[in-house]
């Protein structure tokens, strides 16, 4: 922001470092809190068997709950960087933004979601092909068809991970 061209380690770290404490305690409550509500939430109704029936349908109902409390961390760790927000302050301003702007964060994180899943289903493709000799050589059931098959699957896959990182970090 003040227009340097250039930028050392030590000076973005340092430059970070007033942030720091605030991110990480209002992440650690938060984080904590959670654990605590799940765990609560899960042990009691583990111990039973009609509890067990019952476990998944309310994991899956704390999945969403999560997601929404984390849009909310997220732009309360926006306001304490941004605007220089304490942890309540920052929590009431991410409340705020995430309120005021529910539909338009919805859209976007359904966007997010569709290109996510879509192109790691891409990038994953390659994956199949790869392990094409591995399925071969058992398939044969030869002692030297799994063993070239293992070999040429390794081989393929160090060859593959330079452009999986690459697209997984376009993506």
């Amino acid at each position: 922001d003040r227009g340097a061209a250039k930028l050392s380690f030590g000076e973005l770290f340092s430059g970070g470092m007033p942030y720091f404490w605030r991110v990480f305690g209002l992440n650690l409550l938060v984080g904590l809190a959670f654990a605590l509500i799940v765990i609560m939430i899960s042990v009691p109704l583990a111990i039973s068997v009609i509890g067990l029936v019952c476990l998944i349908p309310m994991l899956c109902l704390l999945g969403p709950i999560g997601l929404f409390v984390n849009l909310i961390i997220e732009q309360a760790n926006n306001a304490m960087v941004i605007e220089g927000k304490s942890i309540m302050d920052g929590l009431r301003r991410g409340w705020e933004v995430v309120r005021d702007n529910l539909g338009l964060i919805v859209v976007l994180g359904l966007v997010l979601l569709l290109i996510s899943w879509l192109g790691g289903f891409l990038i994953g493709i390659p994956f199949a092909l790869i392990l094409g000799p591995l399925v071969a050589g058992a398939i044969i059931g030869t002692d030297a068809a799994i063993g070239g098959g293992v070999g040429i699957s390794l081989l393929c896959l160090v060859g593959y991970l330079p452009v999986l990182f690459l697209l997984n970090g376009i993506l």
